[in-house]
């Protein structure tokens, strides 16, 4: 009777185990390929509107556009920003059941990952941007005025997690310092640039779509690498989860 009971409960256990096993294996692969294809389409939009023009049957196809709000891309980054989050949370846990140090610093990126996906989806930063560009009138480089202070945040959060980085393992500090710099080429270095071409034009000619679609095409390739690491890290940890 007590055996019959220990392997009913081992089998309950089994399935159990069944039921909350990632493959974060399958899910590494399947990223980088979703990241690509929101991107090409990105590319195909612009192509496709200049040689055809906005007045078409499929009305310029802004809903795939890379340099909009409301759209695929921007969707789809502010769902990868709280992938990463959640990620971040899981590999805390995992930290913190281990007894290292660094395992607060994990929640800490988490809710900064959180923040980002709800900005991502609201914009908030574009409302912050027009009224400091009307309140300082900034111009040039720094047209889109969210950078200023978009820039002191990237500044203060790297110098702050540089020791974070510092704790982990050689590839994922990495991984995550080329994710970190491909994003932020993107959200900041081609903004400047995009606000610099932006200025002054009511109608925005090539070079500030190829800005625009440069910038999300690397805040998406950051996001992703980011996003594959994390989950590479996490996959090591299999003595606490399983996953595959």
């Amino acid at each position: 009777m007590n055996t019959s009971a220990a392997q009913t409960g081992s089998t309950m256990r089994t399935e159990a185990q069944s039921i909350v096993s990632v493959s974060l294996s399958s899910v590494q692969k399947l990223v980088p390929w979703v990241s690509a294809l929101v991107v090409a389409l990105g590319v195909f939009r612009e192509v496709y509107i200049s040689h055809f023009g906005m007045e078409t049957v499929l009305q310029g196809l802004r809903h795939i556009s890379l340099d909009a709000e409301t759209t695929l891309a921007a969707w789809y980054s502010s769902q990868i920003m709280t992938a990463c989050a959640v990620a971040l949370i899981l590999a805390g846990l995992l930290n913190r059941a281990r007894g290292q140090s660094v395992g607060m610093t994990w929640f800490l990126l988490a809710a900064i990952f959180f923040a980002l996906s709800l900005d991502e989806s609201a914009a908030f930063h574009e409302e912050v941007g027009s009224r400091l560009q009307a309140m300082l009138n900034t111009g040039g480089i720094l047209y889109f005025a969210w950078v200023i202070p978009g820039s002191i945040f990237v500044a203060i959060t790297g110098l702050y997690f540089i020791p974070f980085l510092l704790k982990l393992p050689r590839k994922t500090a990495l991984g995550f310092f080329i994710a970190g710099t491909l994003f932020v080429s993107g959200a900041i270095g081609m903004e400047l640039i995009g606000g610099y071409l932006a200025e002054g034009v009511e109608e925005r000619g090539w070079q500030y779509y190829l800005a625009a679609t440069t910038e999300e095409t690397l805040e998406i390739s950051g996001l992703t690498l980011f996003l594959w690491c994390l989950l590479d890290y996490i996959k090591r940890q299999q003595e606490f989860w399983r996953v595959t």
